[in-house]
């Protein structure tokens, strides 16, 4: 049996009839051959270590400094050799140095970038460089483009790469030894895949070709408060930048004086990412009233939980950008009212300017949403997510819009104006606002700023749980659990509560039961006037703590108010551990 059972480990084709025969009570006979003996004819570690401590006598005595390097660098046919990985060569590197990434370092890759091994070699790596990522790869992605080795001074880079090149016959090696900073170093640095344009390029000359003009009429603000109607004629880039995206993976967005128009939202897929300038300005033409930009395999699950084994788009990026459908007020939107899926409203119920549903990994940074009347960011059934650095000018919707499932997210640095909650985590959601339902878990929220004093904007932050009855009768727990809410400023209203649809009716479209919240920690609360927290859910772990407030409450002011549909038992338990630590709350001027 013990025979068997080695073969068996061994060869997973064999173990069908192998168990048959031992069920019929048949011994198999199987030949297993002699275990093989090291020669070493492969691989000689003995010969390694020999040549190893032959270059280290060698190599301490070649390490120069920044001066040096720079001096030596200049001189006739010496080679500047960088053997990081080809993702953090194209991020940043010695100017003029020559990438070969240490994985294909071999006699014929070395011979044919430097075919004179007497060749002077200066090496440097990412020890070499202080502010250096661990590694570079796909926006939001958990794993590296390339190897490249841990960052510690027991594995730099330049060390097997040293001994390498002594190995294939390269005497003449030499090795940056200090630490340097780039842009305040005597080395100088450059970025950019070399030898190709890159996508920003690309998109103006290119595909130039698939830039449309067109004439149409657009309200704009006349500065008084009121509109004014112009005639535009202007560029549509949607065919050019979707090409762009389609070829290099990855869409870049010059800045310039006119907007780029689309008449159709930019579709994105597993690992494409869009990055505009700061100045650039994404305008959506007049009566498209889709979103902007959104994944390709969004899908609607209105009807029936999202499945397990739905396979989603990953690691997607948007970055940059101002990016505006011109709703110049509520009565005029340009016919640019709801944020859908596309022009034909494909997946029904998606409202964003972004829309991202159906994805796991995705980064939206530093992004500007102008005069929109849609949600800014919508997500839905979304994992592994970080939305950071957004700005809203007088967006008619909420902020960032999050429905489930949803888990593993990061919802950071959000400040602007916006005419409904800045950010909302909506686990149970109103049927007409998206395509999924389910569970939210494992998000933290920091960093938020409510609008200046006066403005209009609702200031809002909220959490809807619920239980949601899909029109076959079957029904779906949607719980919020294990969120941390911290260092906000001026949220006027924390919504922790169900809400009925206002839209479509009360009756017609409501939580079947009351929503469950679960471990909500809120702490670094500023308030320099009045805000609330509003509970009315079953909490099971309600924590409030470190609490500023910054102006002089009135007799009447409660910053927390529960709901009265919250049942009684274990009310009291979720919210003791809170006011031990409520206690805390600093009151000033």
């Amino acid at each position: 049996m013990t025979r068997v059972s080695r073969v068996l480990t061994g060869v997973g084709l064999f173990l069908v009839s192998a168990s048959s025969l031992l069920l019929m009570g048949e011994q198999p006979k199987v030949e297993v051959p002699p275990p093989a003996v090291p020669t070493g004819a492969s691989s000689d570690s003995t010969a390694f270590l020999k040549a190893a401590q032959e270059a280290e006598a060698l190599r301490v005595m070649r390490r120069v400094s920044e001066a040096d390097f720079v001096g030596m660098a200049k001189e006739e046919k010496t080679v500047v050799l960088d053997a990081r990985s080809r993702a953090h060569f194209d991020r940043l590197r010695i100017k003029g140095s020559k990438s070969l990434p240490y994985t294909e370092m071999a006699e014929a890759t070395l011979r044919r970038l430097i075919p004179d091994t007497s060749t002077k070699i200066l090496i440097y790596c990412r020890n070499n460089l202080p502010d250096e990522p661990a590694f570079v790869g796909d926006p939001g992605s958990l794993f590296p483009a390339e190897f490249d080795p841990p960052k510690f001074p027991s594995a730099g880079l330049n060390i097997p790469t040293y001994i390498t090149l002594y190995i294939y016959g390269y005497r003449n090696v030499w090795e940056l030894d200090p630490m340097v900073v780039p842009g305040k170093s005597l080395i100088e640095f450059e970025s950019g895949t070399p030898g190709v344009k890159p996508a920003a390029a690309a998109v103006l000359e290119e595909f130039g070709t698939l830039v449309r003009s067109g004439t149409w009429k657009e309200d704009w603000p006349d500065g008084k408060g009121g509109v004014e109607v112009r005639e535009v004629t202007a560029e549509v880039w949607t065919d050019a930048f979707q090409a762009a995206i389609e070829k290099h993976g990855r869409l870049e967005i010059p800045g310039r004086q006119e907007p780029y128009y689309l008449d159709a939202p930019l579709l994105l897929g597993s690992g494409q990412s869009i990055k505009a300038e700061p100045g650039a300005e994404i305008r959506l033409k007049p009566g498209v009233n889709s979103c902007m930009v959104r994944n390709r395999g969004i899908r609607d699950f209105s009807d029936r939980p999202v499945p397990e084994d739905l396979v989603p788009d990953r690691n997607l990026g948007v970055e940059g950008g101002i990016w505006t459908t011109l709703a110049v007020g509520v009565p005029s939107m340009n016919g640019n009212r709801a944020g859908r899926s596309d022009v034909g409203n494909t997946v029904p119920n998606c409202n964003g300017t972004f829309v991202f549903s159906n994805v796991q990994g995705l980064a939206v940074k530093d992004v500007t949403i102008r005069r929109c009347r849609s949600f800014g960011v919508h997500l839905g059934n979304v994992s592994q997510f970080q939305v950071e650095g957004m700005r809203f000018e007088e967006n008619g919707r909420d902020g960032v819009h999050v429905n489930g499932p949803a888990r593993n997210g990061v919802i950071r640095d959000i400040a602007g104006v916006t005419h409904d909650d800045l950010v909302a985590l909506n686990a149970w959601e109103w049927r007409n606002y998206t395509p999924t339902f389910g569970p939210i878990r494992d998000v933290v929220v920091e960093k938020v700023t409510g609008a200046p004093a006066g403005s209009k904007a609702t200031d809002a932050i909220r959490l809807l749980p619920g239980v949601k009855r899909f029109p076959s009768g079957d029904m779906l727990a949607c719980p919020i659990s294990n969120v941390v809410l911290r260092d906000l400023t001026d949220i006027r209203e924390f919504k922790l509560y169900d809400q009925p649809n206002l839209e479509v009716g009360r009756d017609r479209d409501f939580s079947v039961e009351v929503g469950t919240l679960q471990n909500i920690t809120m702490k670094q609360l500023r308030f320099t006037r009045p805000g609330v927290v509003q509970i009315a859910a079953n909490v099971e772990g309600l924590h409030i703590e470190d609490v500023d407030l910054l102006f002089t409450p009135q007799p009447a002011f409660k910053l927390v108010e529960v709901g009265p549909c919250l049942p009684l038992t274990g009310m009291g338990r979720s919210l003791h551990a809170g006011w031990k630590s409520f206690r805390r709350t600093v009151m000033s001027r």
